[in-house]
């Protein structure tokens, strides 16, 4: 569901990951297993074995549930976009779905405490969703309050005080791993708060799939 972003740095993205598009995505209800798959896509973790990657999936299921339970301990149940005030937190729209190499719905900026919405991304996928019968996908701003949700994990977790770069270096493949965990926690999390019962990385599938029309859709303009 996301690039991912050291926990170091700045901030955090949620985006759809690169690759074909077959046939409509329809929902996944097997969460874990779509969370496995997420993780073995990510480029450093090609070479985890089986049980690499399911320790990896516990711990982020682990890490999203501490983090469900301090918000709802803090803050009570709301609709995710109605904790930022109390979080100190604002929204920022933002409409350039070309400005990083691929697509994202959201990004977390640790530094300036905003949250980037992709307005027009979220747009377009509400109307693609829309038009292949999967109304459902997007009632009451759904995709917009899923974003949201993600990049509140970000905020939320606790944070190791931040490394020299000889321990950056020293420490990189567990950095990595930190990388995709925390990743992996923000998807079970925008799950668990909103009460999905389905995988939110849904969403990523339906933007490639959205992504892939697009291009053909202008190949064919091209050779009219």
């Amino acid at each position: 569901m996301s690039t991912g972003a050291a926990p170091a740095a700045s901030s955090q993205r949620m985006s759809p990951p690169p690759g074909d598009a077959a046939a409509p995505c329809r929902h996944n209800t097997n969460w874990r297993q779509a969370e496995r798959d997420a993780v073995r896509a990510r480029p450093t973790a090609k070479r985890w074995d089986d049980a690499a990657v399911e320790a990896a999936v516990d711990e982020a299921e682990a890490m999203a549930h501490a983090c469900l339970a301090d918000l709802l301990r803090r803050h009570g149940e709301r609709r995710p976009e109605d904790y930022l005030g109390d979080l100190g937190l604002k929204v920022q729209a933002v409409g350039f779905s070309d400005q990083w190499a691929r697509p994202y719905f959201s990004l977390y900026d640790q530094a300036s405490g905003t949250i980037e919405v992709n307005i027009r991304l979220i747009r377009d996928l509400d109307r693609h969703l829309k038009a292949t019968g999967r109304d459902d996908w997007t009632t009451d701003e759904r995709l917009r309050q899923v974003s949201i949700a993600h990049e509140l994990l970000h905020h939320i977790v606790p944070r190791p005080p931040v490394p020299s770069l000889r321990q950056r270096w020293q420490q990189r493949d567990q950095s990595a791993r930190a990388d995709i965990v925390e990743e992996i926690a923000a998807v079970r999390f925008s799950q668990l708060l909103l009460g999905l019962d389905y995988s939110p990385l849904d969403y990523t599938e339906a933007a490639r799939e959205l992504a892939t029309t697009s291009t053909n859709e202008g190949s064919h303009g091209k050779d009219h």
